[in-house]
Protein backbone atom coordinates (compact mmCIF):
# COMPACT_ATOMS: atom_id res chain seq x y z
CA UNK A 1 0.00 0.00 0.00
CA UNK A 2 1.38 3.17 -0.33
CA UNK A 3 0.54 6.73 0.90
CA UNK A 4 -0.20 10.04 -0.71
CA UNK A 5 1.86 12.64 -0.34
CA UNK A 6 -0.45 14.37 2.14
CA UNK A 7 -1.45 10.88 4.09
CA UNK A 8 -0.53 11.70 7.77
CA UNK A 9 -1.15 8.68 10.18
CA UNK A 10 -3.35 10.55 13.19
CA UNK A 11 -1.02 11.42 16.33
CA UNK A 12 -0.13 9.17 18.98
CA UNK A 13 -2.79 8.75 21.50
CA UNK A 14 -3.15 7.34 25.40
CA UNK A 15 -7.27 6.53 24.56
CA UNK A 16 -6.74 5.49 20.93
CA UNK A 17 -4.62 2.45 19.45
CA UNK A 18 -3.19 3.18 16.15
CA UNK A 19 -2.82 -0.24 14.70
CA UNK A 20 -1.51 -0.62 11.36
CA UNK A 21 -3.40 -2.89 8.69
CA UNK A 22 -0.94 -4.92 7.63
CA UNK A 23 -0.06 -5.85 11.54
CA UNK A 24 -3.68 -6.93 11.77
CA UNK A 25 -4.77 -8.69 8.68
CA UNK A 26 -1.34 -10.27 8.58
CA UNK A 27 -0.42 -12.25 5.27
CA UNK A 28 -4.17 -14.10 4.63
CA UNK A 29 -4.69 -10.15 4.66
CA UNK A 30 -8.05 -11.23 7.08
CA UNK A 31 -8.87 -10.75 10.79
CA UNK A 32 -11.64 -12.36 12.56
CA UNK A 33 -13.15 -9.27 15.47
CA UNK A 34 -15.27 -10.60 17.71
CA UNK A 35 -17.86 -8.30 19.63
CA UNK A 36 -20.43 -8.99 21.64
CA UNK A 37 -20.27 -12.87 21.26
CA UNK A 38 -20.61 -12.07 17.28
CA UNK A 39 -17.60 -12.68 15.05
CA UNK A 40 -16.90 -10.11 11.94
CA UNK A 41 -14.42 -10.34 9.24
CA UNK A 42 -11.88 -7.37 8.26
CA UNK A 43 -10.59 -8.47 5.03
CA UNK A 44 -8.82 -6.19 2.43
CA UNK A 45 -9.91 -6.21 -1.25
CA UNK A 46 -8.00 -6.41 -4.18
CA UNK A 47 -8.55 -2.62 -4.80
CA UNK A 48 -6.99 -2.09 -1.03
CA UNK A 49 -10.38 -1.47 0.30
CA UNK A 50 -11.37 -2.82 3.74
CA UNK A 51 -14.43 -4.59 4.39
CA UNK A 52 -16.14 -5.64 7.30
CA UNK A 53 -18.90 -8.38 7.12
CA UNK A 54 -20.70 -9.81 9.73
Amino acid sequence: MTDSPNTQPPPPSDRIPVIDVQTLLGPEGRAFLLHDETVYTLRLTRNDKLILTK
